[in-house]
């Protein structure tokens, strides 16, 4: 009996990174310079490799054009996006200005 609840324990450990590497949510932040950046633990990067599903979150001060392996897409201020395909995104404002920052999203 004790052997059944210590394998049960330890598959339940094993199950809960898994299950939060599988949902990753990332967030497309305002900051200057360069208007728009990916947020990632406090530091700010213009291009992000994730492995399974994102979420990407739009706190941006405009739609954003998300143009990737299952075609574009345009997400809403405070919007939620789930991106499954493999593939590199690339991420822009819509009527972005030509000095603003591109950013590229790598889903392995």
């Amino acid at each position: 009996m004790r052997k059944l609840i210590l394998t049960a324990i330890a598959a339940l450990g094993l199950a809960l990174p898994a299950a939060a590497a599988a949902n990753s949510t990332l967030v497309v932040a305002m900051r200057d310079p360069g208007c728009h950046w990916f947020q990632v633990g406090g530091k700010y990067s213009k291009s992000v490799v994730r492995h399974g599903p994102v979420t990407l979150v739009n706190r941006d001060m405009a739609p954003l054009r998300i143009k990737g392996p299952s075609g574009t897409k345009i997400e809403r201020v405070l919007g939620k996006l789930k991106l499954q395909a493999k593939g590199t995104y690339r991420i822009t404002m819509v009527r972005q200005a030509p000095d603003d920052n591109h950013l590229v999203l790598k889903i392995k």
